[in-house]
């Protein structure tokens, strides 16, 4: 038990290292939240992939709707099912939608320079193409 108490410990450590050297690091950008909206399902991380891709779509829809001028919409729960939805979302709400699990597929592939044209899933994997339209 112990053990575990320690492996914690230095995981949080090292998380707490990373925050201060992100605290250091100079910043271009400033990302202001307009808001954070959960979908209260009441699922455990792990079952929030069982959700229904038109639920997570109607709810993104409304949270776009309601932050409208925002210049883009985060979701951050890798799990919710979204691959099928970002283009439907980013063609009502009219602007990207971003979710962790796009960028889970995106960030590899940018990482390794590979272009690929991947049309009709949001804005973030068309940008793979490397054209500027």
């Amino acid at each position: 038990m112990r053990r575990e108490s320690n492996e914690v410990e230095a995981s949080w450590e090292k998380f707490n290292t990373a925050i201060e050297n992100l605290a250091q690091t100079r910043v271009d950008y400033i990302i202001d939240v307009l808001g954070i909206e959960g979908l209260n399902t009441g699922l455990k991380s792990i079952e929030k992939a069982t959700l229904a891709p038109l639920q997570v779509y109607q709810h993104v829809k409304n949270v776009g709707r309601k932050y409208s001028n925002c210049d883009a919409v985060l979701i951050t729960s890798a799990a919710w099912p979204t691959l099928t939805v970002i283009q439907a979302l980013e063609d009502d709400i009219g602007k990207p939608v971003i979710s962790s699990a796009v960028g889970q597929i995106w960030a590899p592939l940018h990482e390794l320079g590979i272009r690929a044209r991947i049309n009709d899933y949001g804005t973030l994997l068309r940008t793979l193409s490397g054209e500027t339209s």
